[in-house]
């Protein structure tokens, strides 16, 4: 009604804190409406008594101002694991252009470029392959997606240092690739000129990824 009411279609893809309960047992924060309830190919026109039930599509009829308090309350967890595999399946490529300059001055840690790739692509398959049909994300999945994507990388950015004993320490190589991702410059390393070829390139390419932004790298 000129703008000023939204509706909002969600389906319920598995039990949470809404499901199983009567309605009137629900808090909702005024200006919100269940208007109906899609199951089973029937449409439930809802009262107290009814309940949410996995694979429900319910239609919810609001304030356009209010839609956030919907929102607020739904995770789409399928699409921001979709997000986040794409992303480490991008990291997983990533990893090749190190592997190839080890290759070519023939140092053994290619072998640990290739398996973190490796183990990057297999997580890839898995959460980032086939796109969910539900594909509609709002702030509280970008915030989610922002963290989780710097730590993400920063974690397995960290394993060739680390499997080539280039850093015998994880948690060293762990520190030496945020501050890649981060570009804050800070280092554990005391002679980093001795560091094999391949892994001074990455070194280097953490730090020009992250001042470039890793999401950004991503959507680019």
């Amino acid at each position: 009604v000129d703008g000023q009411v939204e509706a909002l279609e969600f389906i319920i893809r598995k039990e949470n804190n809404y499901t199983n309960i009567p309605l009137k047992n629900i808090t909702i924060k005024p200006n919100n409406l269940i208007a109906c309830i899609g199951r089973k190919r029937q449409i439930i026109i809802p009262n107290g008594e009814d309940s949410l039930q996995v694979g429900d599509s319910v239609v919810v009829v609001t304030l356009e101002r209010k839609i956030h308090d919907i929102t607020e309350a739904i995770m789409n967890y399928r699409m921001t694991s979709f997000i986040l595999g794409r992303m480490l399946g991008v990291e997983a490529l990533v990893m090749v252009i190190p592997a190839i300059v080890s290759a070519i001055y023939g140092e053994e840690t290619m072998r640990a470029f290739l398996i973190t790739s490796a183990v990057l692509m297999v997580l890839f398959l898995i959460f980032g392959r086939k796109k969910p049909e539900n594909a509609m994300i709002y702030a509280k999945e970008g915030f989610v997606i922002v963290a989780l994507a710097w730590i993400l990388w920063s974690v397995f950015g960290a394993l060739p240092f680390y499997i080539s004993g280039t850093i015998p320490k994880y948690i060293d190589a762990l520190f030496e690739t945020v501050s890649g991702f981060t570009t804050t410059g800070s280092t554990i390393l005391t002679d980093i000129a001795s560091l094999p070829m391949g892994m001074n390139f990455w070194r280097c390419l953490t730090h020009w990824i992250g001042g470039m932004g890793v999401l950004v790298f991503v959507l680019v």
